[in-house]
């Protein structure tokens, strides 16, 4: 009997967690592919847009994809394994900025060669962006953000403090 209920307990959480309604866009926003393109003065790029499905959902996934990658996080690795080849401009971005820092980590760490060929663009919120300068060094990749707001990338703006 309480093996039954554990296995109803772990169906209701992840029900719950797979259910969850994203906050942000499933695409990227129109400002936001237009930054990309404005700055790598061309359409050809690369979008990957890291959806949010809430902050309770993101953190979870960020402290789960610090054991294994995540498959958003392998997504990513193929498109970047690209540029070791030839040249890939990819724009990042999401409404959840500590997710998408985390996709990108775990893809830079899944990389095995250097990539001379790899522009990345970071476009959100710039905390550890060192961190990700210095893997993107470590791969010869070449590393750009525009630093933009949860409010300019389609997710929620947090309310200000009242007085």
């Amino acid at each position: 009997m309480k093996s039954y209920f554990r296995y109803l307990l772990l169906a209701a959480a992840l029900m719950t967690f797979t259910s969850c309604k994203s906050t942000g866009p499933e695409t990227m926003p129109p400002a936001v592919r237009d930054d990309a393109y404005t700055f790598f003065h061309h359409n050809n790029v690369e979008l990957f847009w890291v959806p949010s499905s809430g902050s309770f959902a993101d953190s979870t996934f960020n402290t789960l994809s610090a054991a294994a990658p995540s498959q958003t996080a392998m997504n990513l690795s193929r498109i970047m394994a690209r540029g070791g080849l030839r040249q890939v401009d990819i724009a990042i971005s999401g409404p959840n900025s500590a997710k998408v820092r985390r996709v990108i980590k775990d893809a830079f760490k899944e990389q095995v060669t250097r990539l001379p060929k790899l522009y990345i663009l970071y476009i959100g919120e710039p905390q550890e962006l060192d961190e990700l300068e210095k893997m993107a060094t470590e791969l010869n990749v070449r590393f750009y953000y525009i630093a933009k707001m949860p409010g300019e990338l389609g997710g929620k703006v947090p309310k200000p403090a009242k007085e």
